[in-house]
């Protein structure tokens, strides 16, 4: 799990988001909606997971964003 825990600090100094958008997870902040997974050696694709507004309806919900760097054929 990525952490940002850094990012999070900063942006709570700044005045926004509030620390009710956050957690604490192992002694240090997360989001409390959103979750980051990277692979350790960088060989597999990142995966966020975000919790939507909208209530569960009947099945789980996947939407998958794909970027790709410039002149990758």
């Amino acid at each position: 799990m990525e952490d940002h825990s850094a990012q999070i600090d900063q942006v709570l100094a700044a005045g926004e988001p509030t620390l009710d958008d956050t957690v604490e997870r192992d002694g240090r902040r997360a989001w409390a909606t959103a979750a980051a997974f990277r692979d350790p050696l960088g060989s597999l694709p990142r995966l966020l997971f975000q919790q939507v507004p909208e209530p569960k309806i009947a099945k789980n919900r996947w939407h998958l964003d794909v970027h790709v760097e410039a002149g990758t054929p």
